[in-house]
């Protein structure tokens, strides 16, 4: 038996970053293993310039994510204000062109970017620790997800939680036995969370016993290399189907 952390992201809106490149800014359509570290980061108080304590939390925590319900994707634009492409002048990164706008040296000139969301998504999430001796206990975690340091969101700071996380530290032989002990939250079960499906999807990490079987492998981008440079490094993620989970009466 092991212990796992078990909460639950629900949110009007949600916006989980994938691969963006230029103008577009898709969403992954589920929580990103980058994305769940650095929440429970935040919860936890840890700054985003602490790099070494969120390269530990990678090494030292598994994820698991339960797809209650898929929500109902989006796409929203914004204009952007940029500098104006100037030959022999290189942006290596966004710093690079605000210092230009700043002082004025460029001209401005606005785009329009995209972005997506989505709406009335539910996600149940499973965290495990992997070492002997991690940064943060479940406990530590699921505490801190009551009372969070830094305030959290889904995503974009723009995607508020609609629920409270509703942590749980509970034992159990897998993820998938760890999962069917945490029902999902009855407020806000309907349609949109598919009560009528018999089973729903796990994604999990690659090369472990999650205790369903694995019925495909993606390889998302979301692993942190470094939060101060926003880098990530690709992983493999397991996907099997579970059943479909209860509900559970708020108390």
């Amino acid at each position: 038996m092991q212990e796992y952390l078990l909460f639950q992201l629900y949110g009007p809106f949600q916006s989980w970053g994938d691969v963006a490149v230029g103008e577009i800014r898709p969403d992954a359509r589920r929580p990103t293993k980058s994305a769940l570290l650095g929440l429970l980061a935040g919860a936890l108080g840890v700054r985003r310039d602490h790099d070494e304590t969120h390269m530990h939390m990678v090494e030292s925590y598994g994820t698991a994510v339960r797809q209650d319900a898929a929500g109902i994707p989006f796409r929203d634009y914004h204009t952007v204000q940029t500098a104006s492409a100037r030959k022999g002048r290189i942006y290596r990164c966004r710093k690079d062109m605000l210092d230009g706008m700043l002082d004025q040296t460029e001209d401005l000139h606005t785009i329009i970017t995209y972005r997506d969301y989505l709406a009335d998504a539910g996600f149940s999430v499973c965290i495990w620790t992997k070492v002997d001796q991690p940064p943060f206990t479940l406990h530590e975690m699921a505490e801190a997800l009551r009372h969070p340091v830094f305030v959290p969101y889904l995503g974009r700071k723009s995607c508020p939680p609609g629920l409270p996380f509703a942590p749980r530290v509970l034992e159990a032989e897998n993820p998938a036995n760890a999962f069917s002990g945490y029902p999902m939250d009855g407020r806000v079960a309907g349609e949109l969370f598919m009560e009528s499906q018999a089973s729903v999807e796990l994604f999990w990490d690659s090369g472990v016993d999650a205790g369903v079987r694995e019925t495909r492998i993606e390889s998302p981008r979301d692993v942190p290399v470094s939060r101060n440079r926003w880098q990530f490094a690709p992983r493999d993620m397991s996907v099997g189907a579970v059943e479909a989970p209860k509900h559970r009466e708020w108390k």
